[in-house]
């Protein structure tokens, strides 16, 4: 089937299980991924296709996501596609926009399947936060194109009940066979501990802000081709980020960013029959860099961003010698990778109800072929819907609702029951008239309808009526007992009810109701409700939140909101996050936001985590400290390390221009930042042979004695005496000392 829809909620949503064999579908939530934010997200569920809920959570399902085909265009505020346990995707076409993840699985994320082809699923996410994201990711085959502001591909968290299906693909299968840590086979079993992506075929193409491949466990690429290219020049995050083993046994891969924690690689990181090349070459956006072997070139691909590492390696099977990386103005034809290629419309082989298709592409430049499976047809029964027997169906008379502008929906009631069966319908929605004792529809005179107008922000009810001729009362909220509930009593033929608005400025608080304050509870929002005494209606307005520290120990939080010319406030307390700082030899200042122009804390023994742009102190798990170690003279920094919760530690020190600057962020609890230094190596003046600072007579002896041999030459000696930096000393070197000594030399070069 097909599928339009928009919506401020869930395109799709179960709580157990959601599978998708085909279709076409088209999605967007709360207006699209260009809106999308925090705030929004710890209010509201706007996922695109979601597997989770909480019937599942509360019977303990796992919930389960899976996809095989279908087209799917998806332009959704929250994830795209979600599990709070497995997804699986092994076919279909996607095109996904989001503001948080494109693809996410709280315990394994599953892509493509064993011998699955080139583009089972194809995959190409233009914008996102994090593109693919589970406690452990999976991918067998298919093709990935990854645009994210954050990390490219992310695992964190895992599957804790020993029975993840992604391992091996399902069925055993794991072409990595053997080269897992240690010798060891990942596959089988699994713990809450295994965060870990395992890449066995298919293509990824991954552009992003953050590390690339990102893994909080280990990081295996036992085959596939991979292009990564992760933060520009001068950041901290890397193409390849691993907190255990990184291992590349199979795999052709090309990454390009800048030199973070893990940006330099390590000859550990490569199987005995992978070929690597590292290059620390500074490369411009725009250029191309090219991975080449014997003069061909193998790979070759255009920079987006500011680039000072590459690195590329492959297989022997690929090529015997290790990759030559060079740069060029443009990149090779048909050498980026299958998004570099001129792909024709496809040759189809058509699918039947027995047996899938599939559609073959073709580059009309270099000839390369690539193949993607058409699900089998599904077949419905047909039906003449012929009726035997029976009596006509009373439908009741229809009533067509006409509001305006301030009329968000109506709910309608099967009875006079207010608080049983009902159903929403929109402001110009419809229903029919019914019984009011039995709330089946009824079209003899004595039908009625009952509803309840629901109204926007911002609005007051002013009219309802009801086309003439066609009812015989209209009962109000004084009969019902219920704001805005009405009853149009014996109904004798269709008719519209039209119902007129006007704005509310919600001016005031109603006498005898009291407010009530909704704190979020990382305590970054707070809404205020109240009952309007204009219209009735309850308002929600958001809080003007700021904090303070109150105490050491101790953040009071703000709430402030404005009803007409009466101010409501509200506070609430919280522990800080606090980092204890612990070294010696060295004191920290700290600055309360990124600016590092002036000083907020001088030799400060602690600090509390802080918003980075208005320097409130927060604990949203979103915040930062930003600190410059000061080291004592004699002394210099060799360490800084953080414990506790925390994403990262950056090395912030060219963009402050103050040394030693650092700035701890996303905390989540408290911190212990250490600092280690040690004694600087003096320094040396070359021609000191006595080493008091002074370069006499003495010291041009001294290099005489030694240049005849009469003392022995060390490597101490020849780094004072060899003034002269022929590497030893002699002669030359004690007259050119003695001329220093008597004035007539300034200088020994």
């Amino acid at each position: 089937g097909e599928f339009d829809i928009d919506c401020d909620g869930d395109g799709f949503q179960a709580d157990a299980s959601l599978t998708i064999n085909g279709g076409t579908f088209d999605v967007q939530t709360w207006k699209g991924s260009g809106v999308w934010n925090d705030t929004l997200a710890d209010a509201n569920s706007c996922k695109g296709l979601k597997a989770a809920g909480d019937r599942a959570e509360e019977a303990g399902i796992e919930p389960t996501l899976t996809i095989t085909g279908g087209s799917f265009t998806l332009n959704t505020g929250d994830d795209a596609l979600h599990s709070d346990a497995y997804a699986t995707v092994t076919g279909g076409a996607f095109t996904i926009n989001t503001g948080d993840d494109g693809m996410h699985a709280d315990t394994s994320l599953i892509l493509g399947s064993e011998n699955g082809l080139a583009r089972d699923p194809d995959v190409r996410i233009e914008s996102s936060y994090e593109g693919l994201e589970g406690g452990t990711v999976y991918i067998y085959s298919g093709r990935y194109y990854v645009v994210a502001s954050d990390d490219g591909v992310n695992a964190a968290g895992g599957s804790g009940n020993g029975t993840d299906p992604g391992f091996g693909g399902g069925g055993g299968w794991n072409p990595g066979g053997g080269h897992g840590p240690g010798g060891n086979t990942p596959g089988g079993s699994s713990s809450s501990s295994d965060y870990n992506i395992y890449i066995y075929g298919g293509e990824l193409y991954v552009n992003c802000d953050g590390d690339g491949l990102d893994s909080n466990g280990g990081l295996y690429l036992y085959g596939g081709t991979q292009a990564v290219f992760s933060m520009r020049s001068g950041g901290d995050n890397s193409a390849l980020d691993a907190d255990g083993t990184i291992l590349v046994q199979g795999a052709t891969l090309i990454t390009a960013g800048s030199t973070g924690a893990d940006g330099t690689a390590q000859s550990s990181w490569f199987g005995a029959d992978q070929k690597y090349t590292a290059s620390r070459t500074s490369v411009s956006a725009g250029k191309a860099v090219n991975a080449s072997a014997n003069g061909s070139v193998l790979m070759s691909y255009t920079l987006t961003k500011n680039v000072s590492y590459v690195l590329a390696s492959w297989p022997s099977s690929v090529s015997s010698s290790a990759p030559t990386i060079t740069t060029a103005n443009s990149a090779a034809a048909c050498k980026g990778g299958s998004w570099s290629h001129s792909w024709d419309d496809g040759a189809v082989t058509a699918a039947t109800a027995e047996s899938s298709g599939l559609t073959t592409y073709t580059c009309s430049v270099c000839g390369a072929t690539e193949t993607q499976t058409i699900p089998a047809l599904v077949t419905v029964p047909e039906c003449d819907h012929a009726f035997e027997g029976g009596e006509a169906t009373d439908e009741g008379f229809t009533v067509t609702f006409a509001g305006d502008e301030g009329v968000s929906s109506i709910t309608v009631y099967e009875t006079q029951d207010y608080s049983g069966a009902s159903v929403s319908v929109a402001a110009d929605g419809a229903t029919v008239s019914r019984s009011s004792a039995t709330g089946e529809p009824d079209s003899s005179g004595d039908g009625q309808v009952n509803f309840t107008i629901v109204l926007s922000d911002g609005y007051a009810l002013s009219g309802v009526t009801v086309t003439a001729g066609t009812y015989k009362n209209i009962k109000g909220p004084a009969d019902t007992g219920l704001a805005n509930t009405y009853r149009i009593t014996k109904i004798t033929a269709d008719t519209t009810v039209t119902i007129t608005t006007v704005q509310c400025e919600h001016g005031a608080v109603a006498d005898g109701t009291a407010p009530l304050w909704s704190w979020s509870s990382k305590y970054n929002s707070a809404t205020f409700s109240y009952v309007c005494a204009e219209c009735g209606g309850t308002v929600n307005i958001d809080g003007a939140v700021t904090s303070e520290l109150t105490g050491t120990a101790e953040i009071t939080f703000t709430a402030t909101a404005s009803v007409g010319e009466t101010v409501y406030t509200d506070t609430q307390t919280a522990a800080p996050f606090t980092a204890t700082f612990v070294g010696e030899h060295a004191s920290v200042n700290v600055y309360y936001t990124q600016d590092y122009s002036a000083t907020d804390e001088e030799d400060a023994a602690t600090a509390v985590a802080r918003d980075s742009d208005s320097g409130r102190p927060v604990v949203s798990g979103d915040g930062q400290i930003n600190l410059t170690v000061v080291v004592e003279d004699g002394y210099e920094l060799e360490s800084v390390t953080v414990t506790g919760g925390y994403k990262n530690l950056k090395d912030v020190s060219a963009d402050a221009g103050v040394a030693n600057t650092y700035r701890i962020t996303k905390i989540t609890g408290d911190l212990t930042v250490t600092i280690t230094v040690k004694a600087s190596a003096p320094e040396i003046m070359p021609g000191d042979m006595d080493g008091d600072n002074e370069i006499t007579v003495g010291d041009a002896l001294a290099a005489l004695r030694i240049a005849a041999r009469l003392v022995e030459e060390t490597d101490k000696a020849i780094a004072v005496g060899d003034v002269d930096g022929d590497g030893s000393i002699t002669v030359s070197d004690a007259l050119r000392i003695l001329r220093f000594a008597a004035g007539l030399m300034n200088s020994f070069r």
